[in-house]
């Protein structure tokens, strides 16, 4: 099972590894090419088509990949009855889209993004349904190639449409072939290897997946609340060009969500298959997850912290200046993110998938209310500090819902971490004339050899890197 999780893990690291740099290519590009205006009416149409799009997604993905993996046999009933009610509540939110865009006094290239930008979350949601196939039965090469299309498709057409001259709206239906690519790969792969694609309006199985499926449903619809309703906020509040500062950040905080995403998902399936066995399996994957997951996350928090404005003037110039002291706090937002989604993904395992929706509903409105009352005095900096207390609001909710022998075990583990990130950042702080180039390295190859002299990573952890290489 660890071969395998490993080989899946290694497969999921590559593509978003890869995915994550040329996504970040494209928005230096794009915020070059586009400025601070034309970056935020792109964040802000893709930020509030994804808000409303979210209430089509009925919160499948999780529920259809822990159903798939332990009754394969299902799989293609469960999956052409999703692509049936995802087409009908997506046709419902495109309308639901353009109906609020008119209403709302958008401007017409603004509302011309934002529902190019609808029609590819669109086929998006047709996608994650053949992509959960993938998942479920452990085949996340396949998710690999499709996320390397998207991306791929995404960098090249989009700095071609770029290099010629056109705007924001060229740059946005760069975006919706990028979608319409990755679709047309998954229908192929999925028709040709899996259990093929279709649609069913079976109301009897949609009444059964829909009821069994709303906690996830509530939990994705208020995590993309949770995420997106800053930027809505912001934009609303302080216009465009905020919005723009405040994306580049974000974007670069945003880039890091693969390392929890794809590790947790490679993790998912055996969690809920281990979920009831007399051993404790179970919490060894997820204890040693959650070890890996702190030790990624913190060197980055910290370094971000003391070097955001750097960063930033590195990839950016001195055109989006404001956007690294975003960096510098809202980097602390991810510690929680990447807890939140090992915590979120268990409680699902172990089915008590409620108290997410419980700790995000509770977090979301903190971030929502947060971000009226601190925007309008510190602008971009209360969005930043609203998302780090929504985050750790999530965070202790599930963390007092877990098992207690769970909760000491990974606490006390987060000890030595901490320690070897405190050393790294006096590093830092006294090395911090160096140029980043040379800087950043250093810092990692300090903290790593703080990491091995505490023995934080020992044997165990040095064999599966050597796996994680070898798959690689």
């Amino acid at each position: 099972m660890l071969k395998r999780i490993v080989r899946n893990f290694s497969w999921m690291m590559f593509s978003e590894i890869l995915s994550q740099l040329m996504a970040f290519l494209l928005v230096v590009v794009a915020a070059r090419y586009l400025g601070d205006i034309g970056l935020g009416q792109f964040s802000f149409a893709l930020a509030f088509a994804e808000t409303v799009f979210i209430f089509a997604d009925f919160g499948l993905n999780a529920w259809f990949i822990r159903e798939a993996s332990r009754e394969p046999s299902k799989s293609y009933v469960y999956l052409s009855n999703i692509n049936g009610i995802r087409t009908v509540a997506g046709i419902v939110c495109f309308i639901a889209v353009l109906i609020m865009g008119v209403i709302s006094g958008m401007s017409n290239d603004k509302l011309i993004v934002t529902m190019l930008l609808s029609g590819g979350l669109f086929l998006a949601l047709l996608t994650s349904g053949m992509r959960c196939i993938f998942a479920a039965y452990e085949q996340m090469s396949f998710m690999a190639f499709e996320k390397i299309i998207k991306t791929g498709g995404n960098l090249l057409i989009g700095f071609a449409v770029l290099h010629y001259g056109y705007g924001v709206i060229a740059f946005t239906f760069a975006t919706l072939l990028s979608y319409v690519l990755a679709f047309l790969f998954v229908l192929a792969v999925s028709k040709g290897k899996f259990v093929g694609f279709g649609f069913r309006f079976d109301m009897n199985v949609w009444q059964e997946i829909i009821k069994a499926s709303v906690p996830f449903w509530l939990q994705g619809m208020i995590m993309q609340l949770q995420q997106r309703s800053g930027i809505l906020i912001l934009s609303f509040l302080k216009g465009d060009a905020v919005t723009g500062w405040f994306s580049v950040a974000d974007q670069l905080v945003r880039s890091l969500y693969f390392i929890p995403m794809n590790l947790v998902t490679a993790v998912f399936p055996a969690m809920s298959k281990l979920f009831g066995r007399a051993d404790d399996s179970l919490k060894k994957v997820f204890t040693k997850t959650w070890d890996y997951l702190f030790i990624i996350i913190l060197p980055i928090a910290v370094g971000s912290t003391l070097l955001g404005p750097r960063i930033i003037e590195f990839f950016y110039k001195s055109r989006f200046v404001e956007s690294g002291i975003i960096l510098q706090v809202l980097i602390w937002s991810q510690v929680f993110l990447f807890l939140n989604y090992l915590l979120g993904y268990y409680l699902i395992s172990i089915h008590r998938q409620k108290v997410i929706v419980l700790s995000s509903g509770i977090a979301t409105i903190a971030n929502i209310v947060l971000n009226f009352t601190l925007v309008p005095f510190y602008s971009y900096i209360g969005t930043a500090i609203a998302a780090i207390i929504a985050g750790a609001i999530d965070f202790g909710v599930m963390m007092l819902n877990i098992s207690g022998d769970y909760r000491r075990v990974v606490l006390i583990s987060t000890i030595k971490p901490v320690i070897c990130g405190i050393i790294m950042g006096v590093f830092v702080f006294l090395l911090r004339d160096l140029h980043i180039i040379y800087l950043v390295p250093a810092a990692a190859v300090v903290y790593f050899i703080f990491l091995v002299l505490l023995g934080v990573i020992g044997k165990e952890e040095s064999n599966l890197i050597r796996m994680i290489w070898k798959k690689s």
